[in-house]
């Protein structure tokens, strides 16, 4: 015989009702579950949150508006980002009645990037990813800072305690130029951890904060150069007693082979780069790459899309290893250099090569955007990388061989 239960009987009488349904609003759902955002609240993503804000001034550069942007690590533990782009845009938005810079910076999914496949949008590619990163690093932080350069006019407005503003957009005085400056506080009671305490016996625990690292913003923001040459990246670090100051500046996507050279061993022959547009059903995608053998063993592929490093790697990479595979053993066998058919791992090994597309839709898989999902993407690097390889071993005979 069938018996009947109430939700009230499971589950040791636990009550379960409409009551228990809980809505997070605004940026609560950031502070509730911030891995969902940025990965994880160790120095990973403690560091996402600096790539947010500085991916927001590259989109500038990209755009055409931005030639500079510094970053500075103050003795308080705070960050800041300065460019010379547009500005975020301070008028009052027709529809939600506020600031637009107040809504970039408080509201998920909204932003300048989401009209990217129209000619009249604000940025035709973008690294941002669904509007929510600087709506996120001000979810994440005790204090927020933004100040704006626009019109003729400095504009300032500050949040606190994961965003909440201080007061509204204020006109803060005249000021010539263009630009942002957004400074954080990382709130130290999301980035931190209890770790074991060596020095306290037996089952101590304490707790470390995190802090930013100057090495990995380093790294970064030199990477970031070579993807865009003539944009000259400042980093400086106020922390000690003598400040530090490192400057980023390429003229050549090709540099970007040199960081791996010493890990690599001598390389065999000149850089290629190799740099085309295509257009797809979802619109063009452009596909630069630069590669260079060297005599080691190892190999290196790195991967970008609009920007973002993708350490995941995604369809970028895939198109591009499957066309070179593609090349070398057409080639090869075509001219009676090859006697069997090469492996992925055969042509790959002692090589270092950088691959960047820049594409209207980027789809990354997660917000942390560490893989590129586009399907087109994979198609117009195939074609792109096959066509102009194939093309330079057929006018570089002595390259093509070695």
């Amino acid at each position: 015989m069938a018996t009947s239960t109430t939700h009230s009987d499971t589950a040791g009488n636990a009550q379960y009702g409409a009551s228990m349904i809980k809505k997070l609003k605004g940026l609560e759902a950031v502070r509730k579950r911030p891995g969902m955002y940025i990965g994880d609240t160790g120095p990973r993503g403690l560091h996402h949150c600096v790539w947010e804000i500085v991916d927001n001034s590259v989109d500038e550069a990209v755009a055409g508006f931005c030639s500079k942007i510094e970053v500075v690590l103050y003795k308080d533990g705070s960050l800041g980002v300065q460019d010379n782009g547009r500005g975020i845009p301070t008028g009052i938005h027709p529809e939600e009645g506020i600031s637009a810079a107040t809504m970039a910076v408080t509201e998920l999914h909204a932003g300048g990037k989401f009209d990217n496949d129209k000619d009249g949008g604000a940025y035709k590619t973008s690294g941002g990813l669904h509007g929510v990163g600087a709506s996120v690093v001000n979810a994440l932080s005790s204090r927020f800072e933004m100040r704006i350069v626009q019109n003729g006019f400095l504009w300032g407005q500050d949040f606190e305690h994961g965003g909440k503003p201080v007061a509204k957009l204020e006109q803060l005085k005249p000021q010539k130029g263009n630009g942002t400056f957004i400074r954080f506080w990382p709130d130290q009671t999301i980035f931190r951890d209890t770790v074991d305490d060596e020095d306290g016996g037996e089952g101590a625990t304490k707790v470390v904060h995190y802090t930013f690292d100057i090495k990995t913003i380093n790294q970064r923001l030199q990477l970031m150069s070579y993807l865009n040459p003539g944009l000259t990246f400042v980093v400086r670090d106020e922390r000690d007693s003598e400040p530090t100051e490192e400057t980023f500046f390429s003229d050549s996507f090709v540099g970007i082979l040199d960081l791996y050279a010493g890990e690599l061993g001598a390389p065999v022959v000149d850089p290629v780069l190799l740099e085309k547009t295509v257009k797809t059903a979802q619109g063009e995608v452009y596909v630069r790459v630069a590669a260079r053998p060297f005599e080691g063993e190892k190999t290196k592929v790195v991967t970008f899309a609009n920007n973002i490093y993708t350490p995941g790697g995604g369809t970028h990479e895939t198109g591009f290893k499957s066309a070179l595979l593609r090349a070398i053993n057409k080639y090869g066998q075509d001219n009676k250099i090859l006697k069997d058919t090469l492996t992925g791992d055969d042509v790959q090994e002692g090589l270092a090569a950088a691959v960047l597309v820049r594409v209207r839709d980027a789809k990354f898989e997660g917000q942390t955007k560490d893989k590129l999902g586009n399907r087109e993407v994979q198609g117009a690097v195939q074609s792109v990388v096959y066509e102009l390889l194939s093309k330079m071993f057929e006018e570089n005979p002595k390259t093509a061989k070695d």
